[in-house]
């Protein structure tokens, strides 16, 4: 039995793709908002540790249009099939 070798080149070659370079200016963009963004994370974290631990101590919120409280979610019983 003798073995076949099958050519797998495309039979029309495509032109490279033009590349854009990469600018410094966009790297250092990329490098500021990730640093914003850890910044906003750390900010947001403290924020609703501070409120947590103030309602969980017994604090009173301000009436208006926004109103805030705790509520303990379990997980639900996931239904298993055999």
């Amino acid at each position: 039995m003798a073995l076949q070798t099958l050519n797998l080149t495309p039979l029309i070659k495509q032109a490279p793709a033009v590349l854009e370079t990469i600018t410094q200016g966009e790297l250092a963009l990329l490098l500021s908002l990730r640093s914003r963004l850890w910044q906003i994370t750390e900010q947001v974290e403290a924020a609703e540790q501070s409120i947590r631990e103030r309602l969980e101590g017994g604090a009173a919120v301000e009436l208006g249009a926004h109103f805030v409280r705790l509520e303990d979610h379990w997980p639900r019983s996931v239904a298993w099939k055999w």
